[in-house]
């Protein structure tokens, strides 16, 4: 069990890493200036509670053509290798990860944000607030970033 704030990893299984993403400021809207890709392996997410917005990118050396999908608690979202990432997580939100166990920093690239690509990435993360400051998601589901049409061969997530 992992109840506090970011990422902790909660269990290994042969080459495989569970772990577990609780809400944090990192992962407030408005706070999300990278995104990551890893480069050996998928990696998989599933919202076990709260509101998420899981980011998918295209592109090389850098994020290009960002997508939204509004995460649903129980379904599976495998981001494919070399796939740009990042998510945007509410209050009381907790996501179950999957990696490989070697996943770690000179495999995974993390790149800067651009100011158009933050603002993005802010206006499409929890937006709506209640009097709690609890937010609530208006739901994004594949919408992109610029209205380009996606150029890269097959899925970024299945």
């Amino acid at each position: 069990e992992h109840n506090l704030p970011g990422y902790e990893p909660v269990a290994t299984c042969g080459e495989w890493l569970v772990a577990l993403m609780n809400d944090s400021p990192q992962y407030a809207a408005g706070e999300i200036r990278t995104m990551q890709k890893h480069t050996l392996t998928d990696e998989v997410f599933v919202l076990l509670s709260g509101q998420c917005t899981l980011f998918v990118a295209e592109g090389g050396d850098k994020p290009e053509a960002i997508r939204a999908v509004t995460m649903k608690p129980g379904i599976t979202y495998t981001v494919l290798k070399n796939v740009w990432h990042t998510h945007s997580l509410c209050k009381g939100t907790k996501v179950l990860v999957v990696e490989n166990s070697d996943t770690d920093r000179s495999n995974s690239p993390i790149e800067f944000l651009d100011e158009e690509q933050w603002r993005w990435i802010k206006e499409n993360s929890c937006r709506l607030f209640n009097k709690k400051g609890v937010c609530r998601m208006i739901p994004v589901p594949e919408k992109r970033m610029a209205d380009s049409e996606r150029t890269g061969p097959g899925p970024l997530i299945r």
